[in-house]
């Protein structure tokens, strides 16, 4: 299999690797939350989203977050969680400490989960997320 799986990649070549790398801002990052100071830098810090859903929201939020979740845990984060209301959702994410994070926001976020976020944020909220970073 490794052999056939070798020769596959020799003759349709491999996804350019364009395809995910960061693309940065002005500022060199490629931020999608805000980081906002925090207690202790070295402690483990916690993301927490809010999304304020549009009517119709939840079922386009909800065929989003299984990739949504993947995505986070991708890019370092080591718990993810989701609470569902009838009018938002609140998404919860750990990070070791702020450098963790720092990389998340500055080298780690991808054109794809770029697009997955704005993609959520487009068809299934009222108003952009707000997000806040605090010492776990």
């Amino acid at each position: 299999m490794m052999v056939s799986a070798g020769i596959g990649a020799l003759a349709h070549g491999i996804v350019p690797a364009e395809t995910i790398t960061p693309t940065l801002d002005a500022a060199g990052t490629r931020t999608a939350i805000p980081l906002a100071p925090v207690v202790e830098e070295s402690a483990p810090v916690r993301v927490t989203v809010v999304y304020k859903l549009r009517p119709g929201g939840h079922a386009s939020l909800r065929t989003h977050q299984r990739d949504l979740a993947r995505a986070r845990r991708r890019l370092g984060a080591r718990s993810w969680t989701a609470e569902v209301g009838t009018d938002r959702v609140i998404e919860q994410f750990d990070y070791r400490d702020v450098s963790e994070y720092r990389r998340y926001l500055s080298t780690r976020l991808t054109d794809p989960e770029k697009y997955l976020l704005d993609n959520i944020w487009v068809a299934a909220c009222a108003e952009r997320p707000r997000s806040r970073i605090s010492n776990r």
